[in-house]
Order: C-alpha cells, then sequence, then structure tokens
C-alpha cells in the first residue's frame, strides 16, 4: 500500500516498508530532508540550479540515481550520523558549485556519483567502503586530498580522471586492483604512499594510465623513496603495468622466486640496470618497452620465447644476451633500439621475425643454426643487417626463406626480374658456401615515381604486382 503526499518543497511516496521524495520543487534553495524519509528518488532533485544545501536525516539509506544531478547551485551536502547510506549512479554528477560532503556514513558510491562536481577538494570515505566505482569523481577538478579508508579494495576505471590538484596518494593495505585510466591527466600528481612494498606487488592495474606512477609521481615506502627496487623472495609475478612509466626507478634485482613478468611492467621506466629472477620462465607484450635508460639484458634459460614489443624502442640498448632455450622472437621485439649491435646465443632460434629488429639500424649481422623453421621476412628492408651466419646449407636456408619481399607473398624471382632499380643486398655464410640475399621495400618504387603512388601503377611491373597493387 502507498500513499503520495505533496508539499511546498516535495513530494512524498509512503510505502509500508520505506518513504521516498518524489520530486522537488524546482525554485526550492535548501532541502532538510524530514526524519522517516528511507530514499531519495531518482531524478528528484534533477535540475534543481537553485538549490544550495542539502540535510539528510539519519533514517536515509538510499539516494537513486540523478537524485541531485545537475543542480549546478549546491554547495554543501550534510548526512546526520545513522544507518549506511547507498550512493547510486550519477547521483551527484555536475553539482559544479558543490565544495564539501560527508561520506563518512556511505558503503556503496555508484558509478559516475560525483563527476564532474568541479569544486569539490576533499571528501571523508566510510572505513567500511570497499570499492570506489567507475568514474565516481571524475572531472573533480578542484580536488586536492583524498584519505582512503583501509577497507578499500578496488578503484574503478577512470575514478579519479582529471583530478588535476591531487598531489598524494596514501594507497591502503588491502587494495588490489585499479582500473583503466583510472588516474589519467592527474597532472599534480607528485607522490604515492605505502606501507609495505608487498602491497605494490599485490595491485592488478588495468592499464599504463592506471598506474600514477606512469604520471611521474614517486613512490614511497614509510619515507624511502623506491630508486633501487630489491624484489623479496616469495613474489613470484611482476603484474601487469606495475612500474609502468616510473621516472625514478634505476635498478631492478629480482628475487629467484620470479618467474613471470606481466604486460609492460616496466614499460616507460628509467630503469637503466635489471638482474632476472634465475628462474623466470615469462616476459609480457611490452614489457620493457620504451626504457630508455637500459643498456644491455641477459636474459635466464628459462626464457622460451620474446613476446611483441619486449624491449622496442629501447633507445640506448647495445646488446641482449639470449638464453640458449629461447624458441621464439615475435615481431617488433626490439623495434627501434637504434645503438643494439649485438643478439647474442640464438642458435635455439626456432621462430625469427624481421620486423622484431625493425630500425635497428647498427645490427649488421645475425647468426642462425640449422633449428631455424620459420623466418617472417616482413619489413626486412627496414633492418640494416648486412651479413647473415646460418650453420645449415645452402638448400636448406633456401626453403627456409623462399623468397624475401617486404610487403607481398609472391615469388621473389618474379620480383627480382622486373625491379631494375637499385636495392640492398644480405650476404648469407651457410656451411657450404654463400648466398647473396637482394630485397627491395615498396618505398624503393615510390622513389622512382613522384606523385600519388595511390593513383599510379608503373607499367613495367610484372602483372602479378600491378594487380596487387592497383586494388589498394
Amino acid at each position: 500500500m502507498s500513499n503520495a503526499s505533496k508539499g511546498n518543497l516535495f513530494e512524498l511516496l509512503n510505502t509500508d516498508d520505506s518513504i521516498k521524495v518524489t520530486k522537488a520543487n524546482r525554485s526550492i534553495e535548501e532541502a532538510i530532508i524530514p526524519d522517516g524519509v528511507t530514499v531519495i528518488g531518482k531524478r528528484a532533485f534533477a535540475m534543481c540550479k537553485n538549490l544550495k544545501r542539502v540535510v539528510f536525516p539519519a533514517t536515509v539509506s538510499v539516494i537513486e540515481k540523478e537524485a541531485f544531478r545537475f543542480c549546478s547551485g549546491l554547495r554543501s551536502v550534510v548526512c546526520e550520523n545513522g544507518a549506511a547510506v547507498k550512493i547510486m549512479d550519477f547521483a551527484f554528477a555536475s553539482c559544479s558549485s558543490l565544495e564539501e560532503i560527508d561520506l563518512i556514513k556511505v558503503n556503496e558510491i555508484g558509478n559516475y556519483a560525483f563527476s564532474g562536481c568541479a569544486k569539490l577538494r576533499g571528501v571523508n570515505l566510510s572505513q567500511s567502503l570497499e570499492k570506489i566505482s567507475d568514474g565516481t569523481f571524475y572531472g573533480c577538478e578542484s580536488m586536492e586530498s583524498i584519505a582512503f579508508p583501509d577497507s578499500l579494495k578496488q578503484i574503478g576505471e577512470y575514478a579519479f580522471y582529471n583530478c588535476k590538484c591531487l598531489v598524494d596518494l596514501t594507497l591502503p593495505s588491502e587494495l588490489n586492483e585499479v582500473g583503466t585510466n583510472a588516474f589519467q591527466c592527474c597532472s599534480a600528481l607528485k607522490k604515492i604512499n605505502i606501507n609495505d612494498i608487498y602491497l605494490w606487488y599485490g595491485i592488478r592495474f588495468k592499464n599504463y594510465n592506471a598506474n600514477p606512477l606512469s604520471l611521474g609521481c614517486a613512490l614511497f615506502v614509510g619515507d624511502e623513496r623506491i630508486c633501487e627496487l630489491k624484489i623479496p623472495n616469495g613474489i613470484t609475478e611482476i603484474l601487469p603495468y606495475s612500474f609502468a612509466g616510473y621516472k625514478n626507478l634505476r635498478s631492478v634485482i629480482m628475487g629467484d622466486d620470479v618467474v613471470s613478468i606481466g604486460e609492460e611492467a616496466f614499460c616507460g621506466s628509467s630503469l637503466n640496470r635489471i638482474v632476472f629472477s634465475k628462474r623466470l620462465m615469462s616476459l609480457g607484450v611490452g614489457a620493457f618497452c620504451r626504457c630508455a635508460s637500459l643498456e644491455n639484458a641477459e636474459l635466464p634459460a628459462g626464457v622460451v620465447a620474446l613476446p611483441e614489443r619486449s624491449f622496442a624502442y629501447c633507445s640506448k640498448l647495445e646488446s641482449v644476451v639470449l638464453s640458449e632455450g629461447v624458441r621464439e622472437i615475435s615481431k617488433h621485439a626490439f623495434s627501434y633500439c637504434p645503438v643494439l649491435k649485438k643478439l647474442s646465443s640464438m642458435d635455439g632460434l626456432v621462430h625469427f621475425c624481421f620486423s622484431s629488429i625493425e630500425g635497428c639500424h647498427a645490427l649488421e649481422t645475425l647468426s642462425f643454426s640449422d633449428k631455424l623453421k620459420l623466418l617472417d621476412n616482413k619489413e626486412l628492408s627496414h633492418c640494416s643487417v648486412k651479413f647473415i651466419n646460418y650453420s645449415g646449407t645452402k638448400e636448406n636456408w633456401t626453403k627456409l626463406r623462399k623468397g624475401i619481399c617486404d610487403y607481398y607473398d609472391i615469388d621473389a624471382a618474379t620480383y627480382y626480374k622486373f625491379m631494375d632499380i637499385p636495392h640492398a643486398s644480405i650476404i648469407v655464410h651457410c656451411s657450404d658456401g654463400e648466398i647473396t640475399e637482394k630485397y627491395y621495400s615498396r618505398e624503393d618504387v615510390e622513389d622512382e615515381y613522384e606523385g600519388d603512388w595511390g593513383h599510379y601503377v608503373a607499367p613495367w611491373l610484372p602483372d602479378p604486382i600491378k594487380k596487387m597493387w592497383s586494388k589498394e
């Protein structure tokens, strides 16, 4: 049974188990919710632009979706001590004048609940709160500080996006997940505090911008700034993005229990020295990508594959010692490491992509054993390799590579026959003699014609090439 009543300021709906505010007078300036009200209904005060202050009684337990959305004049919200409160999605979104709110009794906050509250400087969170939902404080540009409760386990995606006045954060010991882009554009953030380094190893960041270290801030354990990382025994995995973008990091020494390093775990950091765990078995995509200070790396025997972008764009990387157990080097693994001169111990390789060394202008010699079974020739023309040492026969090499053509899977002999233009070559030293490999790139052909290549197919090209290129 329900009973609706109207007053000058807002309408109430009485049911057997609740009293709900369903609609407010749009000209209302102050809302002192009467004792006994348990629910503020969906959009009940939405667009009340003259509303400046709200006082909730102890009986209120739910503030529904968009209840105060677009109340652009709302400055203060007061919650009297009482039962725990649930604030639902977008409840106070775009309350652009809201400066303070006490959430000490709020145990659940919905998605984007305070998004766009540009003047909100800070909040007190409940000690029982376990999750800050997606976009909760999105665009709270004036927020200077926030104290996380010890109970907090999860921070959702975009939760603090563009909170550009946040200066430092202290992360609680129970935190285990931070969502996509949670701290993106928090440009003033300079310091992250934790009580124990073990806490950091247990946080799963969903992407690069989820990790506040990517903003250039420093990680502190107590009063100690973390610059040299000694990963203790007992840690078996470096989770994805754990130290992504960390500009204070100089060296990492891994305990022997570490068996895997996650995707982009150290991507973009200032790491210049690393000692790997002897038991390491796997690297994630881009694990050390854009480590601009890293000069050399020696991988342990357990690593059998280098995934995409493992060490790409490491501008000072000069040498990499691979273990004899490495079977595969994937595309772009070392792309654009311009001073890389040496890849050692590749005798165990079964699969190699030339795109893995694209842009490695100092790397002139490669060595392969006859164990090599698959050779990906794409992007060969973007490499600077001049010599290849191959322990197999010339016949096996010819079968292995079939024809080096940068962009198209066609017979190399057909390609060479019709290409009377300058080309590069690689000398392959096999067990029974030498082979000189010629290769061409599409750029070679484009240089022969000054114009819009997309509307031109050279008449002297063979029909198979004309057909493929004219379709683009």
